[in-house]
């Protein structure tokens, strides 16, 4: 395993942050956002989610509910610690952090890339190798900037029976949006190589908040906290955190109105 693709935990304030990592990918392409939180002053706990980070064959036979068993894990450490929980999730673990919003009682909520629909058409007959222990290779991702590729800790390949997992969870997802009551920020990539566009929309149209607001990017390929636009979506993202705390005070106006879409 690179050290970089290994749990990480900082620790912070009363506001505790869980970073979540995505599908294939390690805690690596959380780093550079969990420092940055972890500077505005918020305890920050990433974990390695079950059959990430290390080869590429441990993935087969791990499932949709390994993972979220690990992300729920996480956030009650964060609450018996009597944090409060804010919830930020890249591709899966945006999906996974959907599940655990109005389990944990997040305080706020932020997927980057989230995926309600993917580009790749053989993901929709995942089913078919449900019980395969097939490992194919996978596409070659958009390149990233020279700086920032060491935080790309992923398998390249793909196992068969993982893909049907994913698509599980995204339908588990999908069914439950309105039960996410909390503010939400949704990050989304217009040229999103593997996730449609269109996931943003649907994750801004059916989550349940009254406070909700959509980032819309231009120049980020799926990867977007480690693309171009990077420093944008960390900032957003620290704003968001800090807009959801302020609207916990009722003497505060609040932060979310009129909402704004960019």
């Amino acid at each position: 395993m690179h050290p970089l693709a290994a749990s990480f935990c900082l620790e912070g304030g009363s506001d505790g942050v869980l970073l979540l990592h995505g599908w294939t990918g390690s805690p690596a392409q959380m780093r550079l956002l969990g420092d940055v939180l972890h500077g505005a002053g918020f305890a920050v706990i990433c974990p390695r989610l079950a059959g990430h980070g290390t080869q590429v064959t441990e993935l087969v036979g791990v499932g949709w509910r390994d993972w979220l068993r690990d992300a729920a894990t996480a956030a009650q450490v964060l609450q018996d610690e009597g944090k409060r929980v804010h919830l930020v999730g890249f591709s899966m673990g945006g999906v996974l952090a959907l599940l655990l919003a109005p389990v944990f009682g997040a305080a706020s909520l932020a997927t980057i890339s989230a995926p309600m629909a993917v580009w790749d058409r053989r993901a929709h007959l995942a089913w078919v190798s449900r019980h395969s222990s097939r490992v194919r290779p996978g596409d070659s991702p958009a390149s990233l900037p020279d700086e920032v590729a060491e935080y790309r800790q992923e398998y390249r390949d793909i196992p068969e029976s993982s893909v049907s997992e994913l698509m599980d969870l995204i339908r588990a997802a999908r069914r439950t949006l309105r039960r996410v009551t909390c503010p939400a920020l949704i990050v989304q990539s217009r040229i999103d190589e593997t996730v449609r566009p269109e996931s943003g929309e649907i994750l801004r149209d059916g989550i349940g908040s009254a406070h909700k607001h959509v980032l819309w990017l231009d120049h980020s390929a799926h990867a977007a906290l480690l693309d171009r636009e990077r420093d944008d979506v960390t900032g957003e993202i620290v704003r968001h955190l800090r807009r959801a705390i302020r609207l916990m005070s009722t003497s505060v106006p609040d932060p979310y109105h009129p909402t704004t879409e960019r």
